[in-house]
């Protein structure tokens, strides 16, 4: 029998398919999980000072200030004008429009405490210019 022609009527042997459907399905929600969709979050605006002085080790924080200089891969010092912070910033998150050290940006994260040494930074989850 031809297998490029199925007679109607008669129901075609899709095993040979499932792998390629899987592999398609698993493509759509790899795609949808990439989208970054930004929710506004009740955690209110705080300063590098207070987080300093006051951040709980896993508190989620919202600083706006500039990225002052790049101290690493990944790593950045963070500063608002009340003081600097070293913050992560992981590459995937990092926004594709150019940022330099007199960008404004919001960044969101939780606070890192190192036990042994007191540093203290942020693990951050988003970055946004603010213009």
């Amino acid at each position: 029998m031809d297998r490029g022609h199925v007679p109607s009527g008669q129901l075609i042997d899709m095993k040979p398919l499932q792998p390629i459907v899987l592999v398609l399905l698993s493509l759509s929600f790899v795609c949808f999980a990439s989208a970054q969709f930004i929710v506004h979050s009740k955690v209110k605006d705080t300063t590098v000072d207070e987080v300093l002085r006051n951040g709980a080790e896993d508190q989620s924080v919202q600083l706006l200030g500039n990225l002052s200089r790049k101290l690493g891969r990944e790593r950045y010092e963070f500063s608002d004008g009340t003081g600097s912070i070293h913050v992560e910033i992981d590459d995937e998150i990092f926004p594709a429009e150019p940022i330099s050290e007199r960008t404004r940006v919001q960044i969101r994260g939780e606070v890192e405490k190192e036990a042994l040494t007191s540093v203290v930074e942020i693990d951050v989850k988003t970055v946004q210019r603010v213009d």
